[in-house]
Order: structure tokens, then C-alpha cells, then sequence
């Protein structure tokens, strides 16, 4: 890891490579979230989701090949996979599961990234993490089609 100077102060990088970070959907939103913690020095993760790659995922999941799709590849899979062509000695816990199953794992968390679709998932994670008092970054979204 390089030494940057930052206006965060002298032991950025010391900072980041000690903080855990879970990243909660990796799928649009959180494939590019975990990309870009990468960038940015993290090297702890817990990544949480059930869910398969599957075609109308593939345009919008960074790291995902068609391969991915044939071979059914969990999202947290590709994430992996993502995160260790950037920082290859990065720890990762694989919850592969919903969050709610896991807290525990989820709790372990120094900032919580919420990459959700639903207003409902998204409620429930930002109000975990009120109670457990770890910072909450929600980036999920929720398309509807205007009345």
C-alpha cells in the first residue's frame, strides 16, 4: 500500500487497513461500492448476499462476466473475486445469507454500507445499525413507476 497524504491525517492507511467494512447487496450499487474500497486501502470486509448473478444483473454488476451467469456465480462470489484483484491480501467473511440471519457476523462491522433494493430492508438494516451503533452509509434505491 502506498502512503498518500490526505487531508484525513497521517495514518490513513493504517486507518483503512484495520477498519472493517460490510457491504450489505452486491449487487449494482454494492459491486461498485466494494470496488471502490478496494481502491481506497480497506482490506477487511464482511459481504452479505444470497443472491446468483443472473442476466439482467450482468450490466450493472461490476467484475461479473457472462461466464458468471452460465455458471449460476453468487454475487458475493464475484465480489471476492473483485476485491482480490485489488488488494490481494484482503480478509473476507462470506455471509451468504439475509443480513437479519446473520447479526452477529453483520455486528462485527466498524460502517455499514447498505447497498439494498426495498424500503422495507433498508429500514430494517439502518435501524440494526442504530442499535448497535455503527456508522450506516445507505445507498439502496427503489424504482417505482410514478402514479
Amino acid at each position: 500500500m502506498n502512503n498518500r497524504q490526505s487531508f484525513l491525517g497521517d495514518n490513513l492507511d493504517t486507518i483503512l487497513e484495520h477498519t472493517t467494512v460490510a457491504a450489505i447487496g452486491l449487487g449494482g450499487g454494492g459491486s461498485q461500492v466494494v470496488q471502490q474500497l478496494a481502491h481506497i486501502g480497506f482490506k477487511k470486509y464482511i459481504l452479505c448476499d444470497y443472491d446468483v448473478l443472473e442476466d439482467t444483473n450482468l450490466n450493472r454488476t461490476v467484475g461479473a462476466k457472462q461466464e458468471d451467469v452460465e455458471l449460476g456465480s453468487s454475487k458475493i462470489r464475484i465480489a471476492v473475486r473483485l476485491i482480490r484483484g485489488i488488494v490481494p491480501d484482503s480478509e473476507i467473511s462470506e455471509v451468504k445469507t439475509t443480513f437479519q440471519s446473520s447479526p452477529e457476523e453483520i455486528g462485527r462491522a466498524q460502517i455499514i454500507f447498505g447497498c439494498l433494493d426495498g424500503l422495507r430492508n433498508r429500514n430494517e438494516l439502518e435501524k440494526f445499525a442504530r442499535r448497535k451503533r455503527i456508522p450506516y452509509i445507505d445507498i439502496g434505491m427503489d424504482v417505482t413507476k410514478p402514479d
